[in-house]
Parts: C-alpha cells; structure tokens; sequence
C-alpha cells in the first residue's frame, strides 16, 4: 500500500512558490507515494501543470475566511489519514498547524518568501504553532530574518533546501507569436516585458510602471505584463490611469498566461528582494529571456552583472529602462548572456539538490 502525503499551499498560480512544489511532486510520485495536494485559493480555471496522479483538493469554496479553510483541511487529513503533512508557504503553515491540533502526525512546513513584518501577536503564534514542525526554508537569510523578527525558537532548527532550476517552457519557439495573440497585441514589433510580483509596496511595482512610461516615451510600443495578487492592485490602477499608463501596463493576476509570459516576452524584470534565488527569474533564465534584476541577497546567486543578467541598484527606476533598451540594440552580447544564465543556472541548481533532501525527510 501507498504511503500518502498531503501537500497543502495558498495557491497552484505557477509564478510562485507552486511551481517548486511542481517538481518536487513528480519526484516523489517516483518514489511510491500517494501524493494530495490541497490549495487553500485555487484560481478560476487554472491550469496548474501538476502530474495527473496528483489529487487536488479545493479547499477554498470561493470564500476567505481562515475559519472555514482550516475547518475543511481538517476534514480533508481525517478523510485521508496521510503520514505527512506538508505545508508551502507561511499562510498555509498556520492554517495546517490549527487543523492538526491534537493530531499525531508527521508536519513539514516550507517557506520560499520573507514574510512580511507583523504584529507582535502574529510573530508569537508563528512561533508557537512552528513547534514540533520541521522547518525548511530555500535560503540561509529566511532563516535569518524569522530568527531576528522572532518568528521560530532557534535558527538551527530550520533546514536549507536551495530551489531547483525549472526546465524550459515547451513550445518555446511559437511562444512570442502565441502571447501577442492571446494578449491581442497587434504590433508583431511590439516590446513585451514580464514581471511577477505581489501587489504590495514592498515588490516596488511602482517601479516597473515608471520604467515602461520611460521607454514609452522614447517611442517604443511596449506592454508590461504584471502577475501577482495583493492589496495594492485598486492604488495601482489609480496610479496607471493617472499617469495614462494603463494602455500599455497591464495587471493580469493570476493569469495562467504567466508561463507563456515567461517563455514569450523579450524581457523579464525583477523589482524586489522578498523571494530569494525567486522561481520566476529561474523560469525566464531557463527560457534564455533577458532579464533585468534588482542585485541585493537573496538574487545575487542568479545575477551576475552582464555574464547571466543585468544588475539594476534598489529602487532605481531608471535602469530597468536604460538595460532594456540595451537589450534591444546589442542582440550579440545579450544571446551570449542568456546562454551564460542558462549554463550558469542548469549547474547552480540542479533538481537533484532540492529533491533529495526532501525525499530524506520523508523517511
């Protein structure tokens, strides 16, 4: 009989922490497991990539409250009874660690992202409820920030898993012409630019809509294409319709569109430092996209100024545009530096380091 695990993550969008959970479910279906993924904020008609083997389970019923998710997802462990329960992300780790309480069973909990700062309150039950929890995190300074904002007990019960390069987007070739139609973009020249990124001050998306205005105005026709979710979208739009942006930026959510993006456009631009080494300039490294990178920790591993990527200083609007447009006029030195991030990217973070020591928690 099948060993079974229960996944459990905020959302399958897969310009986020899902994409990681991607691979690491097709390898541990591999290994003999009955493998459940349960989402706590499926979106409508995602298309989520995962193995068909995998069981999804909703858990959201189109409906926020905490209480009513944490309710089901322990009706869900009854009903399956799996020996581990593995959560993805900090939202989803609170929400296993009230669903189980009083349960015996085996908790992992990933984190992938820098929460942001919370109240007292909230950092305290972080605490409390990541006890008798084994706690991995991608990256040594996630560590370091939940130990310095008080969010675990100590910092060496926390294991690294480093996050593992995706494999290019098929259909890699078509992916240009299919993006334009699909975003009914009907300049065939037309600049594209992909960001991913949360709708909230700290992800700097302010940013990317002065650095596409710039380049508007040195007459390109460009599109930027902003995945994400958050409380910022209602000021962005206000932003966008103020500074007559708005026909060129668009905010797309969670679009499915997102790994089409990644694969079709002619840049990609990364604003922030919340995500270290993040999935999603991994994804357009993978693809051989350009992309133009805030360098700080956390991104450091994956942009090497004018060898994988092009380095922009923090919150500095104008390189976004300034790189870009370099971008566009050196064609040779910018397919010599995506080749470079491919190599670079392909022996930094093979798949192998990130699964392993997954499947040895498991034992």
């Amino acid at each position: 009989m099948s060993r079974r695990i229960l996944f459990v993550v905020k959302s399958l969008f897969s310009g986020g922490d899902a994409y990681q959970l991607r691979l690491l479910t097709g390898q541990v279906l591999t290994q003999g497991w009955d493998v459940h993924v349960a989402v706590m904020r499926p979106e409508s008609g995602e298309h989520h990539g995962f193995e068909p083997q995998v069981t999804i389970h909703d858990l959201s019923q189109h409906t926020d409250r905490v209480s009513n998710n944490t309710a089901r997802l322990r009706r869900t462990i009854q009903r399956l009874n799996p020996e581990i329960i593995h959560s993805w992300d900090l939202e989803s780790a609170l929400t296993c660690h009230l669903a189980t309480a009083g349960m015996r069973l085996e908790r992992i909990s990933t984190l992938l992202e820098i929460p942001p700062k919370k109240d007292l309150w909230f950092r305290m039950a972080s605490k409390r409820f990541t006890r008798g929890t084994r706690l991995t995190v991608c990256h040594p300074m996630i560590a370091d920030y939940l130990d310095e904002h008080n969010f675990i007990d100590r910092i060496d019960q926390t294991t690294i898993v480093p996050n593992a390069a995706p494999p290019a987007f098929p259909g890699l070739s078509n992916a240009r012409e299919e993006l334009l139609v699909r975003m009914e973009i009907e300049n065939p020249e037309s600049l594209v630019i992909t960001a991913i990124a949360d709708f909230t001050p700290r992800t700097r998306i302010k940013d990317l809509i002065w650095a596409a205005s710039l380049l508007n105005c040195v007459q390109y026709d460009v599109h930027l294409l902003v995945f994400g979710s958050g409380p910022q979208r209602p000021k962005l739009k206000t932003y966008m319709d103020r500074t007559q942006s708005h026909r060129y930026v668009h905010l797309l959510n969670h679009s499915p569109l997102v790994e089409l993006a990644l694969a079709g456009s002619q840049v990609y631009w990364h604003s922030h430092l919340t995500r270290p080494t993040p999935t999603e300039l991994m994804m357009a490294q993978s693809n051989k996209v350009p992309s133009v990178s805030v360098l700080g920790p956390g991104t450091d591993e994956l942009v090497l100024h004018q060898q994988t990527a092009f380095a922009t200083n923090y919150g500095a609007r104008d390189e976004f545009a300034r790189w870009t447009k370099y971008v566009l006029e050196q064609a040779e030195p910018t397919r010599q530096l995506v080749t470079q991030a491919h190599r670079h990217l392909q022996a930094t973070f093979p798949l192998n380091a990130m699964i392993e020591p997954y499947l040895d928690l498991y034992q």
